[in-house]
């Protein structure tokens, strides 16, 4: 029972961290400026990931920079998103990772 119940709060957990990211991409897509520069951030990543990854060889480095890239004007909440997208990378990295060496 108690393994059910672990379970069926980490999926609701997932679901929950999945809905708040889908919104937070949905606010910065009527932004054409910032989503641009998400975009821009993005291609950037996709360009040169293997690269990045070598030269930023820890999480905080990586947090570091996406923090130093967001503009003067950022909130909080655009920190967040930010470091959303990113832990998203990193989730996908580790899955790729994992699946490569399965």
């Amino acid at each position: 029972m108690q393994a059910i119940l672990t379970h069926a709060i980490e999926a609701y957990r997932r679901e929950r961290f999945l809905e708040s990211a889908n919104a937070a991409f949905e606010a910065l897509r009527k932004d054409p400026k910032t989503w641009r520069q998400e975009q821009e951030e993005r291609a950037e990543w996709e360009a040169g990931l293997e690269g990045m990854a070598m030269s930023l060889s820890t999480v905080k480095e990586r947090i570091l920079e996406a923090i130093e890239k967001l503009p003067p004007d950022a909130s909080v909440e655009d920190a967040i998103e930010r470091l959303v997208f990113l832990a998203k990378i990193e989730r996908e990295r580790g899955e790729l990772t994992h699946q490569s060496v399965s």
